[in-house]
């Protein structure tokens, strides 16, 4: 992997800003290995601008860890990247602790959080128009991947989608497990020979377990994809609700990657790459019938019968959904 210029920030003509050390910034969240903060839009000679969102490691020697590597890699996707629903590059540079800085911008907060937060008031499904709005925004950013970038995101799950105000634009953001495509789809074994699927198992396709990389594509996304909008409807990640029920958990004591730990412990049977199934005393009105519909086609086992992000973005348009500005 070749390794990002220090001066990658200037490429985007951005004016730079002083990032402070972490001690000094909100923080806007957490995952692993990295941390987010919010730089406010302080700037000098009274000039004024959006606030930034600040992401970096939580170790200071970045150049020799994963996850270093990785938002050396992300910044130098999200730099190439222009689609009103990616978020957008502002800067890399390095801070006051010594550590690289991705900034960007800053969304209210990510899908992943609202949703936790609506489990725990008991609010019950995302609102209809709130999640076609989020359909039609993201089948957008994914048909710009993978049929012009020629790219898959490679990490499609709750907490990777960020909202703006009520619903106002959703955006897709993390990068760095993203994957070259070629035009059919599938992994570009010949720009990288040594592709390998990352993701979060919870999200991830049946086709993803399998031992043969050929079989990942674009319609892989598409599976984890789906899942999203089973979150929408449950506000739980998928394939957990039973395994909450059984351990009597709290939605904040589930981080996924304890989820996996106990799956990987009990050794009960996969509960990856299939179809979750709802509560049964779950109950939608008719509204929702659409929604349903299209969790369904995308996470069907046969990756050729799901929809491609070009078709979801279509069935969105069709939708007639109501977006708030």
């Amino acid at each position: 992997m070749e390794k990002t210029p220090l001066n990658l920030f200037k490429q985007k003509h951005m004016m730079s800003r002083e990032i402070p050390a972490s001690p000094f910034m909100k923080k806007l969240g957490y995952g692993t290995g990295i941390c987010v903060y919010l730089l406010p839009n302080k700037l000098k000679r009274n000039q004024t601008a959006s606030p930034w969102a600040v992401k970096k490691t939580l170790k200071l020697k970045h150049d020799t860890t994963m996850y270093g590597k990785r938002l050396d890699f992300e910044a130098e996707v999200l730099r190439r990247l222009t689609h009103r629903n990616i978020v957008e590059f502002k800067a890399y540079e390095m801070s006051q602790d010594g550590r690289f800085n991705l900034c960007m911008e800053a969304c209210s907060m990510s899908l992943g959080d609202l949703l936790e937060k609506r489990y725990e008031d008991k609010l019950g499904p995302l609102e209809v128009f709130k999640i076609n709005t989020l359909g039609l925004d993201i089948s957008k950013a994914l048909n710009y991947l993978h049929n012009e970038v020629l790219m898959m995101h490679g990490d499609m799950k709750s907490f990777n989608i960020l909202i703006k105000g009520n619903f106002g634009i959703c955006k897709l953001c993390d990068f760095g497990v993203s994957l070259k495509v070629k035009k059919d789809g599938l992994l570009d074994f010949d720009k990288d020979p040594k592709a390998h699927y990352v993701g979060t198992d919870l999200w991830s396709a049946p086709e993803i377990f399998e031992e043969d990389s050929t079989l990942i594509s674009t319609k892989s996304e598409i599976f984890s994809f789906g899942l999203v909008f089973y979150e929408c409807l449950t506000c739980v990640p998928p394939n957990t609700l039973e395994m909450m029920d059984k351990k009597a958990l709290d939605f904040d004591d589930v981080a996924c990657e304890e989820i996996e730990e106990i799956e990987d412990e009990e050794d009960e049977g996969p509960i990856y790459g299939i179809r979750p199934p709802f509560p049964e005393d779950m109950k939608l009105s008719e509204d929702y019938n659409d929604i349903l519909h299209i969790f369904n086609i995308c996470t069907d086992d046969d990756p050729e019968q799901r929809p491609d992000a070009r078709k979801l973005e279509n069935i969105f348009n069709e939708l007639n959904i109501i977006v708030i500005d």
